[in-house]
């Protein structure tokens, strides 16, 4: 296992999370840190001051030469917002905060799944998921042309 006290498994963190989209479990996997420990254990690295410092060192590298920073889309999307909101157009002024969201974090835009640990239906789960997909499929085009639908059957249970 790689050693936080080795500068150059602080960079490798520091390099990898700034390039991946800011995935801390990522940047650790491949700085060579077990999936195990990345996910768990390992996220305290990353209140470490040296990766912090390191993190911050990389994150200025890459301003310098992408020439954009977050802080000039947080500016643009300001002025967007701005303008939305003079122009009275409330789903501008949504869209420009959704960005916002999605630039500080707060909004991911894809969900991680290991399809390696996913369960794959049973014949008969597969049976029900298409019956209850037709049966949301006839209830929607009713529903949609205003159609009443079959009376529900009577239960058994009550005659």
């Amino acid at each position: 296992m790689p050693s936080i006290k080795d500068q150059n498994t602080i960079d490798l963190i520091a390099d990898n999370y700034c390039t991946n989209g800011q995935v801390k479990g990522k940047a650790l996997r491949s700085a060579g840190y077990s999936k195990h420990y990345s996910e768990h254990g390992g996220l305290k690295l990353f209140d470490n001051i040296r990766v912090k410092q390191a993190i911050d060192r990389r994150m200025a590298d890459l301003a310098v030469v992408c020439q954009h920073t977050i802080e000039d889309s947080q500016r643009k999307l300001d002025r967007a917002y701005d303008l939305a909101e003079k122009l009275n157009q409330p789903s501008a002024m949504v869209s420009s905060t959704r960005e916002m969201d999605v630039i500080h974090g707060l909004i991911k835009e894809n969900i991680q799944i290991d399809t390696l640990e996913q369960a794959e239906l049973t014949a008969a789960e597969r049976r029900e998921a298409r019956i209850l997909a037709k049966l949301r499929l006839s209830n929607l085009r009713l529903y949609r042309t205003g159609e009443k639908g079959p009376e529900p059957a009577e239960d058994r249970r009550t005659a």
